[in-house]
C-alpha cells in the first residue's frame, strides 16, 4: 500500500512538473528579474551614503561610500551576469552543516569564486574608525545610554533634575563625542532624503546596511540639547531639536525608501525627540520661544499619509528578497547536460546535499524533497542506505567523543583543549560525509552544480514564480499602498487571484504580516505625539481645564487614537491626557516595551496638562 501511494505522490508531481514546464515567465517578471545597476540620482544627497561613512576617519566621510556602492554594485552585476553569485544561494551560511576547509573547491563550483566586495578596512587601520565613547558612571560596570539620557525612561518624573545631578559625566561624554555630533548635524542638514542602497544580491546589501548605533549618537544629541536650553541657551538647543526632527522627516520625503530596519529605529527617536519636548515643556523652558517657528516646526504633526511611505519600504524589501531567492532559479540554474538522467534515488541524495549545505531550493524542488524524504524511510534505496550507514557510524563517534569531554569536566581546567578536540572531531565527522558525497558525485558523472542546474530545468518553479510576482503586482496598487494592509485585508485582496498553495506560501513569510505589524507601530507612536501637540496647544492657548472637552472636540483625528479612532481621554482632577497601550508590546517603540515587561502600572500613552 505504501508503495502504491509512493508511485500516486511521485506521478502526481510528474503531472506538476509538467505543468509548470508549460508555464513561460510573464513579460513583468521577466523585466522584473533583469537586472539594473543603482540610479545615478541615488549619488547625491542622500543621507544613507553619509550614514555610512559616518565614523571614517578622513574628511570626505560625506561622499566616500558613493564610490564604493557604485563599484560594488558594477561589480556585483557582472559576477550575478556570469553566474557567480555571492550569497543568494544561502538561506543562512552559518546553519549550514558543510563549512569546512577542504570544501573550497565545492564552494566555488556551486558559487563561484568569491573575490569580496570592496570596503575601506583594506587601507585605513580599523582603530582609526570613529568610535562612540562613553565612560562608566559611578564605577558601574555596564553602560547604558539612560546613563546621559535619563529622559528616555518613559516614567521618569524628574528626568531633568538627575541629568543635572550627573552634569560633569554628561558634558564629557558630549565632549568626547563631538566631532560625530558635529557630524550628525552636518548629515542631516545636506541630505534631502534617505534611499536605502541594495545591491541586485540583497545577502551582499545587509553588509553594508548603516548601524542601528545612530540611536545612541542622536539620545547623545538630544541630551545636549536639553542640557543647552536647562542653561539658557534656549536657541541652540532648539537648533539641536530641530535637526532630530529633521532626520525623521527625512524618512518621510517622496524620494524616501529607507530600510525596514531603519524605519523601525526611526519610530524609537520620534518616541524620544517627543518625550523630550514633553519633558521641556514640564519645565516651563519653552515657555519664552512657544511661538518660534522651530519649536512649531517640531512638535507640528506628521502627515497622515505616513503609512503608505511605510508600505513602501516594506514592498520595496519584499521586493529585493523575491529577486534574491528567485533569480538564480529563473536566470542562472539551467543545464546543459541533456543526457544525464537521475533516478527517484539520486534526486533525494542530491537535494539532501543541497539543503545540508544551505541552499533555498526552490519550491518545486522543497516539495519534491519532501516527497523523496517520505519515500526514502520505506525504499530499498541501497545508496541512501549506505549513506545512512556512514552516518550513523559516524553520529556513534562524535556522540562518544561528546559524552567523553563532558566526563573530563570535572577533572581538566584547560577547557580550551577540550574545545578543540570537539571542533576536530566535528571536522573529521564532516569530512567523511564530504568524502561520501565527492565520490558520490563523481559517479553520477555531475557536479553538484550540474545537479541543481538540472533539477531545476527538469522540475521548474515558473508558474509559482509568476504568481508570487502577481502578489507583488496587487500590493503595488496604489490605492492598495495607501491602506493599512492586515493580514485579514491582504487575504482579502489576494484570495481570488492567487491560487491557495502560493497564498499559503507567502502568508508564512515574515514580509507578509510585516505589513500590518509595522503599520500599528508605526501609528501606535503617533497617538504619543499628538498627545505632546496637543499639550503643546493647550500651553500656547492658555486654554483652561473646562473648556479641554471642546478643544479635544474641536481637534477630530488629533485628539482621537490612531488605530481604534476613539477619543484621547481627559482627567480634570489629575490633568492626564491618555489613551490606552496597544495590547501587544511588540507594537510599542522599543524602550517603553522594555519598561512595560517591568512596570506593569504603565498601561497608556499620556501628558499632564497644565491648568488654566
Amino acid at each position: 500500500m505504501k508503495k502504491i501511494a509512493s508511485i500516486i505522490l511521485l506521478l502526481a508531481n510528474i503531472v506538476y512538473a509538467q505543468t509548470e514546464a508549460s508555464y513561460k515567465l510573464t513579460p513583468e517578471l521577466d523585466e522584473f528579474m533583469t537586472l539594473q545597476p543603482i540610479p545615478e540620482q541615488y549619488f547625491e544627497h542622500n543621507a544613507y551614503i553619509g550614514w555610512m561613512g559616518l565614523t571614517y576617519p578622513k574628511d570626505d566621510w560625506l561622499s566616500i561610500y558613493r564610490d564604493i556602492f557604485q563599484i560594488n554594485d558594477d561589480a556585483l552585476n557582472q559576477r550575478i551576469n556570469d553566474g557567480r553569485l555571492l550569497t543568494n544561494y544561502f538561506a543562512n551560511p552559518r546553519q549550514a552543516i558543510f563549512q569546512i576547509d577542504n570544501n573550497k573547491e565545492i564552494l566555488k563550483d556551486l558559487f563561484g569564486q568569491d573575490n569580496g566586495l570592496m570596503d575601506l578596512y583594506g587601507s585605513i587601520d580599523p582603530e582609526s574608525f570613529l568610535h562612540f565613547k562613553q565612560g562608566a558612571l559611578d564605577n558601574k560596570r555596564y553602560r547604558y545610554t539612560r546613563d546621559f539620557f535619563v529622559c528616555a525612561d518613559y516614567v521618569g518624573n524628574n528626568c531633568l533634575a538627575e541629568m543635572k545631578e550627573r552634569r560633569e559625566y554628561i558634558l564629557t561624554t558630549i565632549q568626547d563625542n563631538q566631532l560625530l555630533l558635529n557630524r550628525f548635524k552636518e548629515l542631516v542638514e545636506s541630505s534631502q532624503y534617505n534611499y536605502a542602497l541594495f545591491y541586485n544580491d540583497l545577502n551582499a546589501s545587509l553588509e553594508t546596511v548603516p548601524s542601528s548605533g545612530m540611536m545612541k549618537l542622536i539620545q547623545l544629541y538630544l541630551t545636549d540639547a536639553m542640557m543647552k536650553i536647562a542653561d539658557g541657551e534656549v536657541n541652540e538647543g532648539l537648533d539641536q531639536l530641530v535637526i532630530v526632527r529633521q532626520w525623521i522627516d527625512l524618512m518621510f520625503h517622496e524620494k524616501s525608501k529607507a530600510s525596514l530596519l531603519h524605519f523601525f529605529v526611526n519610530i524609537s527617536v520620534t518616541q524620544f525627540l517627543d518625550q523630550t519636548i514633553n519633558v521641556l515643556l514640564d519645565e516651563k523652558l519653552l515657555n519664552d520661544v512657544l511661538y518660534d517657528p522651530r519649536l512649531i516646526f517640531i512638535v507640528r504633526p506628521y502627515r497622515e499619509n505616513i503609512g503608505h511611505k511605510l508600505n513602501e519600504v516594506v514592498l520595496f524589501e519584499m521586493k529585493q528578497n523575491f529577486k534574491d531567492f528567485a533569480y538564480g532559479y529563473i536566470k542562472i540554474y539551467h543545464s546543459t547536460k541533456a543526457d544525464v538522467v537521475l533516478t527517484e534515488e539520486d534526486e533525494y541524495i542530491v537535494l539532501s546535499y543541497l539543503k545540508n549545505f544551505g541552499v533555498i531550493l526552490s519550491p518545486v524542488l522543497e516539495r519534491l524533497y519532501d516527497m523523496h524524504f517520505a519515500t526514502a524511510k520505506h525504499a530499498d534505496w541501497k545508496k541512501v542506505h549506505h549513506l545512512q550507514k556512514s552516518t550513523q557510524s559516524i553520529d556513534k563517534i562524535w556522540f562518544n567523543v561528546v559524552h567523553q569531554a563532558q566526563d573530563l569536566r570535572t577533572y581538566t581546567a584547560d577547557e580550551e583543549s577540550e574545545l578543540e578536540l570537539l571542533h576536530h572531531s566535528h571536522e573529521y565527522f564532516l569530512q567523511v560525509l564530504n568524502d561520501w558525497y565527492s565520490a558520490y558525485f563523481q559517479s553520477i558523472g555531475m557536479t553538484p552544480k550540474d545537479a541543481l542546474f538540472y533539477l531545476n530545468d527538469r522540475y521548474p518553479s515558473t508558474y509559482f514564480y509568476n504568481q508570487y510576482f502577481k502578489i507583488i503586482e496587487i500590493i503595488s496598487l496604489e490605492e492598495n499602498l495607501k491602506q493599512h494592509l492586515s493580514v485579514h485585508k491582504l487575504n482579502e485582496l489576494l484570495k481570488d487571484s492567487i491560487d491557495e498553495e502560493t497564498l499559503s506560501f507567502a502568508q508564512a513569510l515574515t514580509v507578509y504580516s510585516n505589513f500590518d505589524n509595522y503599520w500599528v507601530r508605526l501609528y501606535e507612536q503617533q497617538n504619543y505625539h499628538q498627545l505632546v501637540y496637543l499639550k503643546y496647544l493647550v500651553i500656547s492657548g492658555q486654554i483652561s481645564s473646562d473648556n479641554i472637552p471642546e478643544f479635544l472636540d474641536g481637534m477630530g483625528n488629533l485628539a482621537r487614537n490612531t488605530m481604534t479612532k476613539k477619543q484621547y481621554v481627559y482627567d480634570d482632577e489629575t490633568g492626564r491626557l491618555f489613551t490606552p497601550l496597544p495590547r501587544q508590546n511588540k507594537h510599542l517603540p522599543a524602550h517603553i516595551k522594555i519598561a512595560r515587561l517591568y512596570d506593569g502600572s504603565i498601561q497608556n500613552f499620556e501628558v499632564i496638562l497644565p491648568k488654566y
